[in-house]
């Protein structure tokens, strides 16, 4: 594998880097695709391959050790682009409880979202109103 033509993208994040099927958000829609298709297009005689090895729930001290396990097989002489993306808090107060966000996401995906984008926009006020 001494010649290695494009880049691979290797990103090492948490679970805003996989995939939400429940959700209705697939692989090719996560960010790294999402990346890899900014690559391409901005570059369309490139290869671009995406080693996505996030894990929910890692500390960056794990995924660390991922990267330097991989390099191992990835070798020197290739171009990497390395994403490492992690730390994003995801224990904040939600607006809405348990029960309601379950309800929320069996939804309709368009209907869903609008009600994502209201919370969002209305979450100061909820969770100001001790209803979260």
């Amino acid at each position: 594998m001494s010649e290695v033509s494009g880049v691979v993208l290797l990103v090492y994040g948490d679970s805003l880097s996989l995939p939400r099927t429940q959700g209705g958000l697939s692989a090719l829609d996560t960010y790294p695709e999402l990346l890899r298709e900014t690559l391409v297009s901005r570059t369309p005689d490139a290869r671009v391959a995406v080693l996505n090895r996030s894990r929910a729930g890692v500390p960056i001290e794990t995924l660390y050790g991922d990267f330097v396990s991989d390099s191992v097989y990835l070798g020197s002489d290739a171009r990497h682009i390395l994403v490492i993306q992690c730390g994003v808090v995801d224990c904040a107060p939600r607006p809405v409880p348990p029960k309601v966000k379950n309800g929320i996401a069996r939804l309709p995906t368009p209907l869903r979202w609008a009600v994502a984008r209201a919370l969002h926009h209305l979450r100061p006020a909820l969770l100001g109103s001790g209803l979260a």
